[in-house]
């Protein structure tokens, strides 16, 4: 082990040292591969001997393996709390929708005493569904950027400037959120277009 450690751009360190032009070292993360079961030492080497061929890879094995297992842990979690997370958001749309659905029952008798058919109820519950959706899609987007800009940096021990938006996610959340809404909408509204109209009149009379 060594006894101290010191860091700082390999520019300032050739500078510093007089050794223009001359790496010593190179400390690199193992490769994230989809495949767990694939051995990358083999593939570094391959490609680092046409770059530098007088280089030799090594790998400390403990820490590899310590880094990976963080890395699948870190993932597992990440998928539990998201499963978690819209589950809790599914079941809480579905509660609200049901519930509204009970308090408009003489609205939607009303409309289909006019003659309104099944598919316009429809779109009345599951178009708020997707209105909700884009609202929360737009909100979320940008409560969870304004979050990481603020507290990324100090949370991961980056930099700033590599804590940065991601405007890619947006129109993906304004395509995903919406048809979630109308996903999780869709069993009270099957109940509200189900329902009979002449029954919900007859106990508003």
């Amino acid at each position: 082990m060594d006894d101290g450690r010191v860091y700082c751009s390999l520019a300032d360190a050739q500078r510093i040292l007089n050794l223009p032009a001359q790496v010593n070292e190179i400390q690199a993360l193992e490769c994230h591969c989809q495949d767990p079961a694939i051995d990358t030492l083999p593939k570094l080497r391959k490609e680092l001997e046409t770059i530098i061929p007088e280089g030799q890879v090594l790998r400390e094995a403990d820490i590899a393996v310590t880094r990976k297992r963080q890395r699948q842990l870190v993932n597992r979690q990440a998928a539990v709390f998201v499963s978690i997370v819209l589950g809790a958001s599914a079941l809480w749309i579905a509660m609200l929708f049901a519930l509204n659905v009970y308090q408009r029952r003489p609205e939607i008798g009303t409309l289909r005493a006019l003659g309104y058919g099944s598919g316009h109820i429809a779109w009345l519950f599951l178009g708020k569904a997707a209105l909700l959706g884009i609202v929360g899609a737009v909100l979320g987007f940008a409560l969870g950027t304004s979050l990481m800009l603020l507290c990324g940096p100090s949370i991961f021990s980056t930099t700033p400037g590599q804590v940065r938006t991601e405007w890619l996610l947006l129109p993906a959340a304004l395509v995903v959120a919406p048809l979630f809404g109308m996903f999780t909408a869709l069993v009270p509204t099957v109940a509200a277009v189900m329902h009979d109209p002449a029954v919900t009149l007859r106990e508003d009379h």
